[in-house]
């Protein structure tokens, strides 16, 4: 994986143990947003509208600022789940289920 990105690798490697913390703030993030949204639960489609909208702003960032390049592949991505999220159809989806 490593080989990938290796500016990833620096990255966590200067973060030392903190990246440990990231990354796991990130997967339970992920887990809930996953199990929220399987749920048909309002706090899942917020957590993961939340989730997804700060993977946007880095992905923006790193393409824009030319961190990461590759990153510009997210943002379309991101996007479209996001128009997606914000459709009537899911909304009232989650608007129903929340009643």
């Amino acid at each position: 994986m490593w080989q990938l990105n290796p500016r990833a690798r620096d990255a966590f490697a200067y973060m030392g143990k903190w990246s440990l913390v990231l990354m796991g703030i990130v997967c339970i993030a992920c887990s809930l947003s996953a199990i929220g949204l399987w749920r048909g639960r309002r706090w899942g489609y917020r957590l993961a509208f939340s989730v997804l909208t700060i993977n946007l702003i880095g992905d923006l960032t790193n393409a824009i600022l030319g961190i990461e390049k590759r990153a510009a592949i997210g943002v379309p991505i991101v996007l479209a789940i996001l128009i997606y999220l914000r459709s009537k159809r899911v909304k009232n989806f989650f608007e129903e289920r929340c009643r």
